[in-house]
């Protein structure tokens, strides 16, 4: 059985000291819809260990980058909080 080409990129936040950098290509991936609506996700991680990985990926159309988040401030204590697109 041949699989389907890759129709996504999988990008990678990459934080240093608190603060975002970059968005790193790490991978590629696709979409496939099952016929009761059901969506799955395949994704392929060209990656070893990176410094400054949450471990937080994005798949994304190619040719299309995802925005950079917000850096939040913190402050002595402050616990960080989940980020949601």
């Amino acid at each position: 059985m041949q699989q389907k080409p890759f129709t996504h990129v999988l990008w990678l936040q990459k934080w240093e000291g608190g603060k975002f950098r970059e968005w790193l290509p790490i991978g590629k991936g696709r979409i496939h819809m099952e016929a009761d609506g059901t969506a799955y996700a395949e994704n392929f991680q060209d990656l070893t260990a990176i410094g400054g990985w949450n471990g937080y990926t994005r798949l994304m159309p190619i040719g299309v980058k995802p925005k950079d988040p917000e850096s939040e401030s913190k402050r002595p204590g402050q616990h960080s909080s989940v980020r949601e697109e």
